[in-house]
């Protein structure tokens, strides 16, 4: 009859030495596979691609809202032309047409202005002049003040 095996020897035997360990690798591997198929079944491996597609549009749109302010372009009004872009190359050909035609009705609405007898810097005729009597006493005081009620009243 063959001897029993005590539990003990067997356990230290497979822990130990390098043939007990290649006994229990294939079982360790089993079983560990075994249980990453069963926690993946019940938490299945989420879908990122959204998530980098939306990374990336915003992105997009960060650079458009950069360079919309230095163009001088409002970005409120590309949100309200619903303008979308698919890169930062689109963003800036889209941003500089827009830029310079801005630039051309700017000078467009400046020299009109210039023509119709407009001059930057002047006056078109005399300055009314303060009728003290119509003032405030705290205008008056601060007038005043500043040493300019004299010369009011001496004109």
């Amino acid at each position: 009859m063959p001897e029993k095996l005590d539990p003990d020897i067997v356990r230290e035997y497979l822990s130990t030495t390098d043939e007990g360990r290649k006994i229990l690798a294939p079982i360790v591997d089993s079983a560990v596979g075994k249980g990453v198929a069963t926690y993946q079944t019940g938490h299945p491996t989420p879908d990122i691609s959204g998530l980098e597609a939306e990374i990336k549009q915003l992105k997009i749109t960060n650079y458009a809202i950069t360079e919309s302010q230095k163009r001088g372009v409002d970005y409120g009004l590309l949100e309200e032309l619903e303008l979308t872009f698919d890169d930062t190359v689109e963003v800036d050909r889209r941003l500089d047409t827009l830029a310079e035609r801005f630039a051309i009705s700017a000078d467009r609405e400046r020299n009109e202005t210039l023509a119709s007898g407009f001059k930057p810097g002047g006056s078109s005729g005399v300055p009314d002049r303060i009728d003290v009597s119509k003032q405030s006493a705290k205008r008056l005081a601060f007038l005043d003040s500043i040493g300019e009620l004299d010369s009011l009243l001496e004109s």
